[in-house]
């Protein structure tokens, strides 16, 4: 299954300060629900492996890490 990190549908730019702390908002949630970017659903769409390397590589460098 997909995590969020790797969902077309998670935006972490989107989540604005939530993003910082490296949740993002999902296109299926409400616009206050943040999701952390280890989690899944059934709705997953698998994002371009490109967008997932670069946001894997982002929140590497985050001090608390929630993959």
């Amino acid at each position: 299954m997909t995590r969020c990190v790797g969902c077309n549908n998670w935006r972490l730019k989107d989540a604005k300060d939530m993003g910082k702390h490296g949740f993002g908002l999902c296109a299926h949630g409400k616009p206050w629900q943040f999701k952390s970017p280890s989690g899944t659903c059934e709705r997953a769409v698998k994002a371009p492996a490109d967008v997932i390397a670069a946001r894997v590589k982002w929140l590497d460098r985050k001090p608390s890490n929630n993959l």
